[in-house]
């Protein structure tokens, strides 16, 4: 099983949950704002890019511990490694911290878009 991260559209409630929706939910957690990312709309979808210190934010979503198939359909999902790069950072939940799996949308991409900020998805 594979932790991972998810703050966009597999979340609960969202339109690709049901790639995950047979995998084990977490709980809430917390990308801190320390590693260095905020959340961009990429318009139906929200993407996290690399920010200086001064721009980062926490960003909210889920954690799931996901089998080795849904990764699979996960990376597909994202475009890795072409669109999406992923990486393991700490996620804090309310009472321990978990190391997970997190995808992002590579920096060269995201220089050259106009994206506007947005707090949550």
């Amino acid at each position: 099983m594979t932790k991972i991260f998810v703050y966009g559209t597999l979340k609960k409630d969202y339109h690709n949950h049901y790639i995950i929706e047979n995998e084990t939910y977490i709980g809430k957690g917390t990308l801190k704002k320390e590693n260095r990312f905020k959340m961009v709309s990429m318009g139906s979808f929200p993407a996290i890019v690399p920010a200086p210190i001064g721009e980062a934010r926490d960003i909210e979503g889920e954690i799931w511990d996901i089998s080795e198939n849904g990764f699979k359909k996960v990376d597909i999902l994202e475009g890795f490694p072409t669109f999406y790069w992923r990486d393991q950072f700490n996620i804090d939940t309310e009472d321990r911290r978990h190391l997970c799996w997190v995808y992002y949308l590579q920096h060269r991409k995201a220089k050259d878009m106009p994206l506007p900020e947005v707090s949550s998805f």
